[in-house]
């Protein structure tokens, strides 16, 4: 049974390459989720897409981004959508937030340079303060991303915590409007576990957290099969935000989906700090879901 919803897409956009492959990722999604979208430029500052008039160039981020979305590209799928552009002034970030809370937003997706670093309107720092505060999934496209025709494969990393599994429901929300397939990966932290052991035996160990690992990972799939999705499992090992961005590479799939424990900073495997690792450096794609304030404190 699918649980998660998504109705309405927010898409902020600073007119830089990262916001309009956002937009055009927006276009897919809507498509395919009959998704309303809105379009937010912020005038700060700051400017935007190094244009010299900010309000102007927010203006005009608005209406690129609109086309995007609308199919006023190329790369843009036949059906057509007429997004509602919004400009407003204020901190990027906070804007960003307060307009998806008055829209109700289903899902925000925006662009990031990754890791370049570049401090852009709605990249890099904005990006990470967005998907480390908001309650709404967010939906995460790096520079130089491609936007596939359809996502065909997926990649959700559990660690096994009620955190990590708050983005099932999207995972197969996607998988089923897609007909995807859904991998789900945790992965052993094998470094952390040798500097840990330090002259004991780490094998012993490690072979505990493979088991743990794969229940964790068959505990995930039989709720996606429960669904009707198509799912493969696999246990990793390595750093684990490394580990999830080379099987993203070897699998060639098109979206990462994973929890994260937002505003909290709880330090899990594969929460917090290694999802905004996998928005800087992964190849595909990275779609957050805040866990809730009772699954951050280790609740049911």
């Amino acid at each position: 049974m699918v649980t998660a919803v998504t109705d309405t897409i927010l898409v902020p956009t600073d007119g830089s390459d990262p916001a309009t492959a956002a937009a055009r990722h927006a276009r897919l999604l809507a498509t395919e989720l009959d998704a309303a979208v809105h379009v937010l430029s912020v005038v700060s500052e700051a400017g935007v897409g190094g244009r010299d008039n900010p309000r102007t160039a927010a203006e005009g981020a608005a209406a690129d981004a609109a086309s995007s979305v609308g199919g006023g590209d190329a790369s843009a799928a036949p059906a057509a959508i007429e997004p509602t552009t919004t400009v407003r002034e204020g901190d990027p970030a906070e804007t960003i937030l307060a307009h998806a809370d008055e829209i109700d937003a289903d899902l925000i997706v925006m662009g990031t340079h990754g890791r370049t670093g570049v401090d852009r309107v709605v990249s890099g720092s904005v990006t990470e303060h967005v998907t480390r505060l908001s309650e709404t999934p967010v939906f995460t496209v790096r520079d130089g991303a491609t936007v596939p025709t359809r996502y065909e494969r997926l990649l959700l990393p559990t660690d096994g915590s009620s955190c990590a599994e708050t983005a099932v429901d999207q995972a197969t929300l996607l998988a089923t409007a897609f007909d995807a397939i859904v991998e789900v990966v945790s992965v052993v932290d094998v470094n952390t576990v040798a500097a840990q052991s330090e002259l004991t035996n780490a094998r012993p160990v490690v072979g505990e957290l493979e088991t743990q690992s794969e229940t964790a990972v068959e505990r995930v799939a039989d709720r996606l099969r429960e669904a009707g999705v198509s799912t493969e499992t696999a246990v990793l090992q390595g750093t684990p935000a490394a580990a999830v961005a080379d099987r993203v590479v070897e699998t060639g799939a098109d979206l990462v989906v994973m929890g994260t424990h937002g505003r909290t900073g709880v330090g899990r495997i594969l929460l917090g700090s290694t999802t905004e690792r996998l928005i800087r450096h992964a190849a595909a794609p990275v779609l957050s879901v805040r866990a809730d304030d009772t699954e951050e404190r280790g609740g049911e």
